[in-house]
């Protein structure tokens, strides 16, 4: 995915609330840019290095959005609202070899009445599997953490899972992690045990869950190799 927008290098002074930080651009201006990636937030300490770009639509509040956290030389890509676009270009370039013997990836509508999940892929032969994408941020050493935290949307998509698994589809949590510095994924109990329980308790019932890497730069963002998940 080509990210063609101009990029401003700024120094994050501070967090300003859950989604706004407050900035300091190359030029000396002060700016409050937004982030919806709560997780991305949580890693803007003072005087950490970050991307920004000016939000598209001007009428808001906030003029900026941001695009990259920079951590130990490495990106951190900060916009999880392209995870769909992210999967697609992925599906249709056969860079996801789990889901190779798939034909086709649609996009679900409103009409399709499942609200919190992403994708319906289908087989020559009618047989079906339902994607929900997600993103983990959150690293130990060279491998990414999850999870850290089950929200009430995730729990509407369990419950919507689940339907589909009765009905004999396949399901599937894939996680991005869209960062340079992460080989493996790893399951893990310590952070939120309730959710862990939740995760694992879903993998029992058959949904899938699936880690991919990311190649980044500040002109491109893809999907670029399956990472083994830990357990």
């Amino acid at each position: 995915m080509k990210y063609d927008r101009e990029l401003i290098r700024a120094k994050v002074i501070g967090r300003y609330n859950g989604v706004i930080i407050d900035a300091n651009t190359e030029t000396g201006e002060n700016v409050a840019v937004f982030c919806s990636a709560l997780d991305v937030v949580q890693m803007c300490t003072p005087n950490t290095t970050i991307y920004i770009s000016k939000n598209i639509n001007q009428s808001r509040h906030v003029k900026w959005i941001l695009v990259f956290v920079e951590q130990e030389q490495s990106l951190i890509y900060a916009c999880p609202n392209n995870n769909n676009d992210l999967f697609q270009e992925a599906f249709w370039a056969g860079l996801l070899p789990e889901f190779s013997e798939y034909t086709e990836c649609r996009k679900l509508e409103a009409e399709d009445n499942l609200s919190h999940i992403d994708f319906e892929l289908s087989k020559a032969n009618g047989e079906k599997a339902y994607i929900f994408v997600t993103n983990v941020y959150h690293k130990i050493g060279d491998k990414a953490v999850f999870p850290m935290e089950v929200n009430f949307f995730e729990l509407e998509m369990f419950e919507e899972m689940n339907q589909l698994q009765a009905a004999g589809h396949n399901t599937y949590a894939v996680m991005i992690v869209p960062r340079q510095d992460c080989s493996q994924m790893q399951f893990s109990w310590k952070h939120s045990p309730l959710a862990a329980a939740k995760l694992f308790e879903e993998a029992k019932k058959g949904l899938k869950f699936i880690g991919y890497g990311c190649k980044i730069d500040k002109k491109s963002v893809s999907i670029s190799q399956s990472i083994p998940i830990l357990y």
